[in-house]
């Protein structure tokens, strides 16, 4: 992606954390679009920033898909909305006649941040954005530049804002957004980066013959490329996979293989299972 700055993927949380800190013209915050591969964490390094803050500031942590919270006043919360699955009435919402007054009025989406449901503070992460409509996108435009949608619904103070898409490149099927809507934010491209998949799998406990998989042949953690068709390749999301999978099976079952080839394809199932032959032999 030309004249776009590059980050790590070890940097996304800063990236995320710092411009969510510095203020902008509307009166709320900077807002960070992250392009980067598919798998590559994103999303749960989003997620995990928003939980961190929530520990750092003694708030119980929501997010979407959780009971509501008891407490808002004191929840940090997390929603994360799909853009690829919304349409322009999810921003400005349901019309309503409003028939004593003669007019139409707008029933707002109750997923969007509301800090009396919600919580006081939190995070929205619009994920899929270049994925998303065109009306969609340029609905999302005026939350982003005026933090309201219509007269209806206005984003809560004390809330963040965070976009994430797929690259062109990335064949996910994306559209281009409008230059009025990317002037808005700060835009970064995710690089691919296996020292950080090597040290997040060693974190999480993963078998250490796929954290030293990892170390011995890094180009890989990563092997989708768009002048193929292939349906499985290796992502750092894939590969969370085979940590769980080698995690659940015994370490002789026999179908390992065949399970962590359905996770990453069939060429990087046989180089793992390859590695850890050796590694048995020394």
């Amino acid at each position: 992606m030309i004249n776009m700055q590059e980050i790590k993927a070890s940097e996304i949380a800063d990236t995320i954390r710092t411009e969510n800190s510095i203020p902008a013209e509307n009166g709320g915050f900077q807002i960070p679009h992250i392009y980067g591969p598919s798998g590559c964490g994103k999303s749960s390094i989003t997620e995990q920033v928003t939980r961190d803050e929530a520990k750092a500031m003694g708030k119980e942590f929501w997010m979407s898909g959780m009971d509501m919270p008891t407490d808002p006043a004191n929840t940090h919360a997390f929603i994360d909305l799909r853009l690829q699955m919304m349409d322009p009435l999810d921003f400005k919402g349901a019309i309503v006649p409003d028939v004593d007054q003669g007019i139409t009025r707008f029933l707002k989406n109750g997923e969007l941040p509301d800090a009396s449901r919600h919580g006081s503070t939190g995070r929205g992460m619009f994920d899929e954005a270049s994925q998303g409509m065109q009306s969609v996108t340029n609905s999302l435009t005026q939350l982003l530049t005026d933090l309201r949608v219509g007269a209806e619904y206005s984003f809560p103070e004390g809330w963040v804002i965070v976009l994430l898409s797929n690259r062109p490149e990335d064949m996910s099927g994306t559209t281009k957004m409008g230059s009025h809507t990317n002037n808005r934010l700060s835009n970064y491209n995710v690089q691919r980066d296996p020292a950080a998949v090597t040290d997040y799998l060693k974190k999480t406990g993963a078998d250490p013959r796929l954290v030293a998989w990892t170390r011995w042949v890094p180009e890989e953690v990563y092997t989708f490329e768009k002048r193929t068709n292939e349906v499985c390749f290796s992502t750092p999301r894939a590969l969370v996979k085979v940590a769980n999978i080698l995690k659940t099976l015994d370490a002789d079952d026999p179908r390992i293989e065949r399970f962590i080839g359905g996770a990453v394809g069939v060429a990087v199932a046989s180089s793992i299972m390859g590695f850890f032959s050796i590694m048995s032999e020394l």
